[in-house]
């Protein structure tokens, strides 16, 4: 079971460090190539959920999901951020885990996929000081809700997507050190940074 994260930061706060890190990384260094078209389009919104254990969480996920799908915004996604469960980053996966099952046992699973972001996301198989951890790092744990239907009409706007993660290892690597600062402060604004590896 996760511990609760202790924070006084307001909601206005958390969403403001997420759209930050949207912007200033996600959208500026291009990670995703579906992330500005969806902005631009005014497809892309934030909640915080507020739960303190996991059981809390995947009642708000379950309710934040239905919406979603009965919205009528085929192309909307939403990120989730998560203010008070799952700092730790086993706890993180160990809910995400559960929330692919939750998907599963309502029939949405042909519906929604997530995609998952962490201040201590890690790589199997790589340090957690190694710079494409960055990839996925983000102020605070978030659950990014994608339409299924939506993510394979990006796919077919903007050809294959195959080669993206190793481009953008290459292109952290590749990183000088201020624009590496940067990107880290941008990821991560909740703690200090660490040294980080390259490959």
């Amino acid at each position: 079971m996760s511990k609760p994260t202790t924070t006084t930061a307001p909601n206005t706060e958390i969403i403001a460090a997420v759209q930050h890190w949207v912007d200033e990384v996600v959208v500026r260094h291009r990670f995703c190539p579906f992330a500005k078209p969806a902005l631009e389009s005014n497809w892309v919104s934030y909640a915080v959920l507020d739960g303190a254990n996991m059981e809390t969480i995947l009642e708000q996920l379950a309710e934040q999901i239905a919406a979603l799908l009965a919205s009528g915004r085929p192309d909307a996604t939403e990120l989730l951020v998560l203010s008070k469960c799952a700092a730790d980053f086993d706890d993180f996966l160990d809910l995400v885990a559960l929330a692919e099952a939750l998907i599963e046992s309502m029939g949405w699973h042909d519906a929604i996929q997530f995609a998952t972001f962490h201040p201590d996301y890690c790589f199997a198989d790589t340090s957690p000081n190694s710079m494409e951890n960055y990839t996925n790092r983000a102020p605070w744990p978030v659950i990014q809700l994608l339409q299924v239907d939506s993510v394979g009409r990006g796919i077919d706007a903007v050809g294959s997507t195959d080669d993206i993660p190793q481009r953008n290892i290459d292109h952290l690597n590749a990183l000088d050190e201020a624009a590496a600062d940067q990107l880290m402060r941008d990821s991560c604004a909740t703690k200090a940074q660490p040294d980080v590896t390259r490959h």
